[in-house]
């Protein structure tokens, strides 16, 4: 019997991963390490990934849809492996993943996936890793992976993300998120991203603040992403266009993109809408935002 066939037998632990949007992403400079210090506001979804741990002589890494060639490159297992060297662990453990988020879309996932396996590991190899300590490895996996560290739904991303303030989480809609059969490259989104000056992030920050279920919070939603995405990206900035012939109360671009997400008030549109965008993705849900603690 393979690990494989045998972990739904002996799961010890089990994790969600969950998604993100950003509500508000805004670019500024370019830092000496090369990374661009940004503004955003980070919204977790309800939908997610899934990981499980059990026991094992050594570390190993399974997934239902590999993203990389090599197992080994996989965030989950970088992740585990540097807490297990950090911490000179001498017990493995059978990692699998079940991946449901697309790769490649603006969504986290991989993200998200890294900092469960930070958690998963140290709970199961019963480590009292300091919080502080968890973040720094976060840090070093990837710039958004430090958010799912952290236990609430929304927060102000900045620096490259990492530098982290809790917001009240606005009212939940109901929220399409549409991936069209496109996969956009970070760096070249970064490279060809054009200056811009307005900024809508503060307003969008205070106004959440004072009344997390404004309407008006709709209005200031905003990513410097989405022009230079939407040029270089035909198909994008086509499903972008038909999801706004279904009047939705807001619509942008997840992250760098490829994902697209949009807000309605009622269930029916929706569904509605969710059915004439999803035969034009390679992923498509009907989701709403994570309550803190959900998972």
């Amino acid at each position: 019997m393979t690990a494989l066939q045998n972990i739904h037998s002996e799961i010890v632990l089990k994790r969600f991963c969950p998604a993100k949007i950003n509500l508000v992403l805004e670019v500024l400079d370019k830092r000496s390490d090369g990374y661009h210090n940004i503004q955003t506001v980070f919204q977790k979804l309800r939908i997610s990934d899934s990981l499980t741990a059990r026991y094992a002589s050594t570390l190993v890494f399974e997934t239902n849809r590999p993203v990389t060639l090599n197992p080994q490159d996989n965030l989950v297992y970088k992740a585990a492996l540097l807490l297990k060297e950090q911490y000179k662990v001498e017990q493995g453990a059978l990692l699998y993943l079940e991946k449901n988020l697309p790769d490649g879309a603006g969504l986290g996932g991989g993200s998200s996936d890294a900092a469960q396996a930070l958690l998963i590991c140290a709970e199961l190899w019963n480590l009292k890793v300091p919080f502080g300590e968890l973040q720094v490895m976060a840090q070093s996996l990837g710039a958004d992976v430090p958010l799912f560290l952290e236990p609430h739904s929304t927060y102000l991303g900045q620096g490259k993300g990492e530098l982290l303030t809790p917001l009240p989480s606005p009212k939940s809609p109901w929220v399409l998120i549409a991936t069209p059969r496109a996969y956009v490259s970070t760096a070249l989104a970064y490279q060809n991203l054009q200056p811009r000056q307005n900024s809508t992030l503060n307003q969008f920050v205070n106004t959440l603040s004072a009344n997390p279920h404004s309407p008006y919070l709709h209005k200031l939603l905003g990513n410097h992403f989405e022009a230079t995405v939407y040029k270089n990206y035909p198909v994008i900035e086509q499903c972008a266009l038909k999801i706004k012939e279904s009047q939705p109360l807001a619509f942008g671009l997840c992250g760098s993109g490829a994902s697209l997400y949009a807000f309605y008030s009622d269930l029916r549109s929706a569904q509605a809408s969710y059915k004439k965008m999803s035969p034009l993705c390679r992923y498509s849900s009907l989701t709403q935002f994570l309550i803190p603690h959900q998972f």
